[in-house]
């Protein structure tokens, strides 16, 4: 066997990361040889350090965190690989003896804080468990937090206690800050949005002046006296064509703003003409702000 069956493979992290002021999260930046997450998302999402040991040349598996004895740690998971020849691979893992089979975890990097778990000289602090013909990480003491986890390369025939069940995986929480909405698939054109908002204004252009026409107050403002009988009535569409039907509403609009004209000057000492009209309707529009009533 060559010794690149040893070298593992370097992957981007897959912690995807937020930012406030991105609209969406983003994969992590960082490149690792130490599995699927970074030194950082390692340790914030498996609670554990993958780093040199004092123990032993090259890297070891830490624990961040406290874990009790016979407590499930982690699993070694990789290839099946059955083979006649002698093997010096550190992240194969010999579970059976007839035919020689092996665990390659060289080549994978999804579960993989097993294949960095060492068997230095003395005393080790967990054991390798073969469970339904995979191999899993079980303390047989306790581990404090920051101590390095060793086991012997060979199969325990039963764990010491019975293992708790294997625990689901952590994965990263969503992100705090607030995604956009999806916008809705528009079913009309661009044009037509515009000519119903162009018919939508010139029918709240004619409810107004029907308002003023029925309005005490503004009456009483210009000296004149209020003509409740006023009636005006919003042309329908029927089976005219979209400019057919604005010019009628233009002309309606038209014909109702200057006998709104023709209203204020009953008062002698008023004098306006059309143009006047039009601003003073504008701006009271522009301050009231009415909305279009369904008749």
């Amino acid at each position: 066997m060559s010794d690149k069956s040893a070298i593992v493979m370097r992957e981007r992290c897959q912690a995807t990361v937020s930012k406030r002021w991105a609209k969406e999260p983003r994969r992590c930046k960082f490149t690792t040889l130490r599995g699927i997450y970074c030194w950082q998302h390692e340790q914030q999402i498996r609670n554990f350090r993958i780093k040199k040991s004092n123990k032993h040349d090259g890297y070891g598996l830490f624990s961040t965190e406290f874990i009790p004895a016979n407590k499930y740690i982690c699993g070694y998971e990789g290839d099946r690989v059955v083979t006649h020849d002698n093997i010096k691979n550190p992240f194969m893992l010999k579970i059976k003896k007839r035919p020689p089979t092996y665990i390659d975890a060289s080549k994978t990097n999804i579960k993989q804080e097993g294949r960095w778990v060492k068997d230095p000289p003395g005393s080790n602090n967990a054991e390798i468990v073969l469970q339904n013909g995979k191999a899993y990480l079980y303390s047989i003491k306790d581990i404090p937090a920051n101590t390095e986890i060793t086991a012997a390369h060979k199969i325990a025939e039963e764990p010491k206690a019975e293992p708790e069940p294997i625990p689901k995986r952590r994965i990263l929480k969503k992100p705090t800050h607030r995604l956009l909405p999806r916008r809705k698939p528009q079913t009309k054109t661009r044009q037509e949005i515009i000519d119903e908002r162009y018919q939508k204004k010139l029918k709240i252009r004619l409810q107004f002046i029907r308002k003023l026409f029925h309005d005490s107050n503004f009456a009483k403002q210009l000296g004149i006296k209020v003509n409740p009988k006023k009636t005006i009535t919003i042309p329908k569409q029927d089976d005219s064509t979209i400019d057919q039907y604005h010019k009628r509403l233009e002309k309606k609009v038209k014909e109702q703003e200057k006998a709104l004209m023709n209203y204020i000057n009953k008062n002698p000492q008023a004098k306006v003409d059309h143009i006047k009209v039009i601003d003073m309707i504008d701006a009271l529009i522009k301050k009231k702000k009415p909305k279009l009533q369904e008749e």
